[in-house]
Parts: C-alpha cells; structure tokens; sequence
C-alpha cells in the first residue's frame, strides 16, 4: 500500500529533475506524510524521530538501538523510497543490541527530509551532508554505512 501511493505521488511531484509542488506543501504530500507516520509508529516506535538541520535543508532520522554502543550502523534507502523501508531490519534484536542505528530520510528524496537547497552532488557534498548529520548526533565513531541505492553516495555524478 505504502510503495504503490509513493510511486503514485511521482507525476505529481515531478517533472523530469524539477518539482513541482515544493515539498510538505501540497494535499497529496499531507496524506502521504498521514501513512509515512502511521508506519513509523508501527514499525519504529522504539526509534527517536529527529529533524537534524544541515546546509542542504533539515533532514529526517531515526535514532535507535544500543546508545551505549561504540558501533554504530548508518542505513540509506533506496531510490524513491524512505527510510521506513529499513523497519523489519530496525526491528532485529541482535542488531539493536550491539549497535546504534541511525536511518536517514535522503535530503532530496521522498520522505520527511525538507531540502532547502540543491542536494548532495558528489563525493565531498554526500560527506559533508553525512559529517553535519553525524556531527548534530554527536556521533564520535565512523559508521558503518548501509545504502540501497543504484549509484554509491560517494560517487561522483558523470
């Protein structure tokens, strides 16, 4: 249900690379936030929901597991998806035994990040988005980071 009112969302949302409803602002985006935050608190309500402000705009993350943990997993999502695709993964005991989890909403893909800016566009912006986020998180360790993306965040656009 999620996935196909997220792809439903798209023509709406998008004409080639350029929006055309600003993000947060439009009927089909309320009710999309209305399921995003049914789901959330369906399947990440042991996780701390905070927006971390960041030269690109305030991004989304959730924030669980072992605090305590000097280990810490970073999960980005797919394309066109949100960080709720991670919850059967956030819900692993072991997981969140041994580790701090920190799921992120992409700054300028669907979710609850709020870009304010052009996003990331190479290798060094993709890392300097990630040390702002780590950084608000006081996140002193270097994470592990897991991605389901089509391109690395750290390669460069060709």
């Amino acid at each position: 249900m999620f996935s196909s009112f997220l792809f439903s969302l798209l023509p709406v949302l998008t004409t080639g690379s350029k929006a055309k409803v600003k993000q947060g602002k439009s009927e089909e985006w309320k009710r999309f936030y209305e399921i995003y935050d049914r789901r959330a608190t369906n399947d990440l309500s042991h996780f701390q929901r905070i927006m971390v402000p960041t030269s690109f705009g305030d991004t989304h993350v959730f924030v669980g597991g072992n605090q305590e943990s000097q280990h810490t997993a970073v999960f980005f999502h797919g394309v066109r998806a949100t960080s709720l695709m991670w919850g059967k993964v956030a819900q692993d005991d072991g997981l969140l035994a041994r580790r701090k989890i920190i799921l992120i909403d992409y700054i300028t893909d669907v979710g609850r990040s709020l870009p304010t800016r052009a996003g990331p566009s190479d290798a060094a912006e993709h890392a300097q988005w990630l040390r702002e986020i780590l950084n608000h998180l006081d996140q002193q360790d270097s994470p592990r980071c897991v991605q389901q993306r089509r391109r690395s965040l750290f390669e460069t656009k060709k």
